[in-house]
């Protein structure tokens, strides 16, 4: 459910923050690069907050000359915690709103960035987002919950003017990591009104829409990018035998390292440049409106069947969300949405907006479809169930993934019999006539290794190419 819907907000032109779904985290991140440069009077001290607490930082680990033992160095460490701020509802825990957040290891990782850059020759820091460049270990969701702890302060009084706004309820809530005290060099966890998300029981804190990103503007790859652009030199005396593509982030952070010049020029030219929050209504990537696309289709589209109470009652509700999917897709426009400026959407963006389908209608029947929280990334994709003896595995799957398809053989029936799980479902979502063509032998293979290995698996063919007036049509739902 959104925001806006559990409190009964009718969002105005005014209403410029991003609308969380409450019960599953949005893969999308705070960016300090876009809180920079904004001009909102509401965090018109977020860029001087930021910056004077990691030079605080900075000066703490210069002091300790990178001894890890040292006075200066623990009490970084300490000041250093970054939890993941689940009352955004933003990251990378997509089946929930509880990611891996930041743990206190975490602390060490940041610290090690701060010293590979000062011995770098940097004294003091503008963006701290460059630290994921002097290390592997910082990515996008580490970025946004260390600008979230570090502005949740002005994050929190921005909500709780929309919710004065709005006549939202609001609750007292011990918060952690609420402000930082620069006296004492602490962070504080203070009660503070807010309200209640009900599928989490935790506070909801609300960010504005143009702070958010599915990357920091500055990042590893984009710095890879510049540099093979711009500093070609430098490219071809470290990396002459690599083509682009072959990077990894280990080489990217020992380039980074060794060449603070270009980090520098890197980070100015992206002041230069500047950045763009991610087009929500657009929406490229499926990362939102899978959900308001998926509550469209399913109200319009009823199942009307009990609730199930035995296997072959879960399979044929989970054949009803695939057939409704499937048709969707193939009758009712449903491509146009796997589809973006002529360019087919990852499968990643097609697995959201199934799930977008599925959910509904798990929610009326009873039916939990967990799946793993990076899409694509685990053993299966979804696996509804009802009790543990009702399962069924489901797999949505392009069907130009290679590398997922050379492993069904072996690997999935080996999954289904370890976990107990007869019955398997590969939803194969097909872009082209080549991709046609392939599904026609995989669905050869899946009745093999039934056969082989005693288990129920069953290939399903999605049709998602554009048909010939694709170019012509509208899309047909309020996707917003």
């Amino acid at each position: 459910m959104l925001f806006s819907e559990q409190f009964g907000v009718k969002k105005d032109t005014e209403d410029t923050w991003f609308d969380p779904i409450l019960d599953h985290d949005t893969k999308l991140f705070i960016d300090p690069f876009l809180i920079f440069q904004s001009t909102e009077s509401n965090f018109a001290e977020a860029h001087k907050k930021t910056i004077d607490y990691f030079n605080e930082v900075f000066t703490l680990i210069a002091q300790s000359g990178g001894n890890t033992n040292s006075t200066h160095y623990k009490k970084a460490v300490n000041i250093l915690l970054f939890p993941e701020v689940r009352e955004l509802c933003l990251g990378y825990a997509s089946s929930t709103t509880k990611g891996s957040g930041s743990s206190s290891g975490f602390s060490g990782v940041i610290a090690d960035a701060i010293w590979a850059s000062i011995q770098a020759g940097i004294k003091k820091i503008e963006h701290f987002e460059e630290l994921s460049i002097f290390n592997e270990g910082i990515g996008a969701d580490r970025i946004s919950d260390m600008t979230a702890n570090l502005l949740k302060e002005d994050l929190i009084a921005y909500t709780q003017v929309i919710c004065k706004k709005h006549n939202i309820q609001t609750v007292e809530k011990r918060i952690r990591n609420s402000s930082f005290s620069f006296a004492l060099k602490i962070w504080n966890s203070e009660k503070v009104m807010l309200p209640i998300n009900p599928a989490t029981g935790d506070a909801v804190i609300l960010v504005p829409s143009r702070y958010i990103r599915p990357l920091p503007t500055i990042n590893p790859e984009d710095f890879w990018d510049y540099m093979c652009s711009r500093e070609n030199e430098i490219i071809r005396n470290n990396f002459s035998y690599l083509v682009k593509g072959k990077i990894n982030k280990k080489d990217i952070v020992e380039i980074a390292r060794a060449h603070l010049g270009s980090v520098e020029k890197y980070v100015k030219f992206r002041e230069e440049r500047g950045s763009n929050a991610y087009d929500l209504k657009k929406d490229p990537e499926n990362f939102y409106r899978w959900y308001s696309v998926g509550k469209e289709i399913v109200s319009n589209n009823p199942l009307v069947a009990p609730r199930p109470t035995n296997a072959e009652e879960v399979i044929a509700v989970v054949d009803n969300i695939v057939g409704n999917f499937k048709h969707f897709i193939e009758q009712q426009k449903g491509y146009e949405l796997l589809w973006a400026e002529g360019r087919a959407r990852s499968e990643a963006a097609a697995q959201r907006l199934f799930l977008g389908i599925a959910l509904p209608y798990c929610k009326t029947y009873d039916i939990d479809p967990s799946k793993e929280e990076n899409l694509g990334s685990g053993p299966v994709d979804f696996k509804f169930s009802r009790g543990f003896s009702k399962r069924v595995m489901l797999e949505a799957k392009l069907a130009r993934n290679t590398k997922f398809w050379e492993g069904l053989h072996a690997q999935l029936p080996q999954y289904l019999l370890t976990e107990n799980i007869k019955d398997g479902i590969f939803l194969v979502i097909a872009y082209n006539a080549k991709d046609i063509r392939r599904y026609q032998q995989l669905a050869l293979t899946t009745d093999r290794a039934n056969k082989e290995h005693g288990v129920n698996m069953r290939c399903i063919l999605v049709d998602a190419r554009p048909k010939p007036s694709a170019s012509k049509l509208s899309t047909p739902y309020a996707l917003i």
